[in-house]
């Protein structure tokens, strides 16, 4: 890139605004701005330039000012340079000291490379035994993360540019590549959506951040609706970790068959215990999807009568006399005397234990959620 003059700003600035531009690009001339705090100093000015003519800032109009600052950093790049700019910020070379003078021409410093793998890997004859119990297909799936993890971005950019990628969520990629938890609910809701996902872009200086619009999310409510939602998961997860089909087929069936052994109004127990699993094994590189057999605890919590999860959601279980009696009598009322009914505990959102309304079926008044109830609706 030439060292010339900068376009014309897209906007006519004032004689003021334009003053203090040149002022910015004159201190960073003198080596009195680093390269970041000028580009910061300059959005700065734009930002309040547009506010006060009810503008938006956009790449356009910052270009002019980031070329300026480029020129100066090819001017101050020694010739034969290629243009690598050199060690420092904006291509600056840390100057020499006169007592530097020994011909020895040694590179600058750089910071060591840590290889945290062996750093956090046991010593000795306990690695070995641990690296033993783990299987190939976990060593070889956190592998694959580990690669995906150098750089995400580049990573999706690449699968949602493939044409052989399959359909799905351009948000939810990162956990997919990461291994990591992904919310069925909103595989769901991008499978019905009217309009694409598409975050609005805002730009701060070199920076772009994405701000994601909110979308209405439907829970999965049955074991229909699990199927479909997991195959298209499926489809992803085996696009970026190809060989876990069989994994994966194992997980579906241990749902399915969960689902097969409890009655329809107990589905939001399965669903629940689906949403646990996957979020305890996405927390954790020695385990696969396949090994939810080995989860007995959370199997209990989440499906048991007396586990934890289902006590916690059933309101008046767990509770001595006393307890229910003090709870009850600050509960709001109405008119005929009777506590309210918790909405959120039918939603299956209420996670208290002691909460003030009354954790039963609005449709029977049975000590169960509205989604696990298998009589007909009041109309």
């Amino acid at each position: 890139m030439t060292n010339e003059p900068a376009p014309a700003p897209p906007i006519s600035f004032t004689a003021e605004e334009r003053k203090e531009f040149d002022a910015v690009i004159a201190k960073y001339t003198a080596e009195g701005l680093d390269r970041a705090g000028a580009v910061v100093a300059v959005t700065g000015l734009l930002l309040k330039a547009c506010a006060t003519r009810h503008l938006t800032c956009t790449p356009a109009l910052l270009r002019p000012f980031i070329d300026e600052i480029e020129g100066v950093d090819n001017a101050r790049r020694p010739r034969g340079s290629g243009g690598g700019g050199g060690p420092g910020v904006g291509g600056r070379r840390r100057p020499r000291d006169e007592d530097d003078d020994d011909g020895d021409d040694r590179s600058p410093t750089k910071r060591p490379k840590v290889d945290y793998g062996a750093l956090l890997r046991p010593a000795d004859a306990a690695g070995d035994f641990l690296d033993a119990l783990v299987s190939a297909r976990v060593r070889e799936v956190a592998k694959r993360v580990e690669l995906f993890s150098l750089d995400p971005k580049e990573a999706i950019r690449a699968i949602v540019t493939s044409p052989h990628a399959p359909s799905f969520p351009p948000s939810l990629w990162k956990a997919v590549i990461l291994d990591q938890y992904v919310d069925l609910d909103l595989v769901q809701a991008n499978s019905f959506a009217v309009e694409p996902e598409r975050p609005q872009e805002v730009f701060l200086g070199e920076h772009e951040l994405e701000v994601r619009k909110p979308k209405v999310v439907s829970r999965i409510t049955s074991v229909a609706q699990w199927n479909i939602v997991w195959w298209a998961y499926q489809q992803a997860v085996l696009f970026v970790f190809p060989g876990r089909e069989m994994e994966l087929r194992e997980y579906a069936k241990h749902i399915n068959n969960t689902f097969q052994s409890h009655h329809e109004r107990f589905h939001l127990r399965v669903l629940n215990y689906d949403r646990a699993a996957r979020v305890h094994i996405g927390q954790t590189r020695s385990l696969l999807l396949d090994d939810v057999v080995t989860l007995h605890e959370l199997r209990h919590a989440h499906l048991a009568d007396t586990g934890l999860h289902v006590v916690a959601f059933s309101g008046d279980k767990g509770l001595e006399r006393g307890q229910r009696q003090q709870r009850d009598r600050a509960r709001p009322t109405r008119k005929n005397g009777a506590a309210e009914i918790c909405l959120n505990y039918n939603r299956g959102r209420c996670t208290l234990a002691h909460c003030r309304y009354r954790h039963v079926c609005t449709d029977c008044q049975g000590p169960h959620p509205a989604g696990e109830c298998d009589k007909p609706a009041r109309s």
